[in-house]
């Protein structure tokens, strides 16, 4: 219970690193091209898209996949109704995908408790075994190290659930911050390039059909 414990608090704190570093990405304000409000046209675009490259080499995150979507939505339809429908159906995909990554944090937290229980009826029925063993009546020696044995056993495997119930709230009091904040960093950057991306979008105009 204690590795798996350790197992689980090590999954959080990478995590709540990851929410971090997302909130982190949204300080180097990589949608600062051109102009402060200027519309971007193909020449920013490209710019943009480089030193998204450039600055995602290792280390992707949420801010670098929505920019790269949105961008090359709109390259192929010129459309800011597009570009906005892509950011939206990606933050909903980065949502679940959060979601996904809780799924062995979930599964200790469950695996905890039960395996705390078990524990106990274990220690239980091996105190039960002890406990048929009678020692010598005449013999108080005899009947304090019987007694001392039975107790022994009896508090072990009642202790086992009370860790284990331990261990199971805080994970799951650590597990609940760190969702908080991913959450928070994926609606940030979602935020983000709303104000810095699409508002600076404009729709293209479309090309005349042959013939036309």
């Amino acid at each position: 219970m204690h590795f798996l414990f350790a197992l689980g608090i090590g999954e959080v704190c990478l995590r709540h690193y990851g929410a971090r570093d997302a909130l982190r990405q949204l300080d180097k304000n990589l949608l600062a091209v051109g102009q402060e409000n200027e519309a971007l046209d193909m020449a920013l675009l490209d710019e943009l898209e480089r030193r998204v490259a450039e600055d995602g080499k290792g280390n992707e995150r949420h801010i670098h996949r929505l920019i790269r979507r949105v961008a090359a939505q709109y390259r192929a339809t010129g459309s800011v109704g597009d570009a906005q429908a892509v950011l939206d159906s990606s933050v909903d995909y980065f949502q679940h995908e959060v979601g996904l990554r809780y799924s062995i944090l979930r599964y200790l937290t469950w695996l905890l408790p039960t395996l705390g229980f078990i524990g106990t009826l274990i220690g239980i029925s091996l105190a039960l075994g002890s406990a048929g063993k009678l020692p010598d009546l005449n013999d108080p020696d005899s009947l304090e190290v019987w007694i001392n044995g039975l107790t022994s056993a009896l508090g072990v495997a009642f202790y086992t659930t009370l860790v284990a119930l331990v261990h199971s709230a805080i994970l799951m009091f650590l597990t609940s911050l760190a969702t908080t904040r991913e959450e928070r960093a994926l609606n940030d950057t979602s935020q983000h390039c709303l104000d810095h991306l699409i508002n600076r979008l404009r729709n293209r105009p479309q090309a005349a059909p042959p013939g036309a």
